[in-house]
């Protein structure tokens, strides 16, 4: 069990999701990235994905890696969301 708690410690920091780059995520071997909506990918004040946002997540699936958005958030907010962003929820 402790070695698998292991795999769950983080071995990096950032403040912002914007702040690392997409290809990080590739060197890692990462294939799909599941990624929380509120104050991570946007403000959850935010109504819609604002096209920082858009540009992220489209070059994170040109690198063929699958964002996810993910949240405990409601179904409305997430799915149109996702959909501006055109990425799975």
């Amino acid at each position: 069990m402790l070695l698998m708690l292991n795999k769950f410690v983080p071995y990096c920091h950032a403040t912002s999701i914007y702040e690392v780059e997409a290809y990080f995520f590739k060197t890692q071997g990462i294939k799909t990235l599941f990624i929380d909506l509120d104050n991570t990918l946007d403000s959850y004040k935010a109504t819609n994905a604002q096209q920082h946002t858009i540009d992220y997540l489209k070059k994170i699936k040109s690198l063929g890696i699958e964002p996810v958005i993910i949240s405990n958030n409601r179904t409305k907010r997430v799915s149109g969301f996702a959909k501006d962003a055109e990425v799975s929820f």
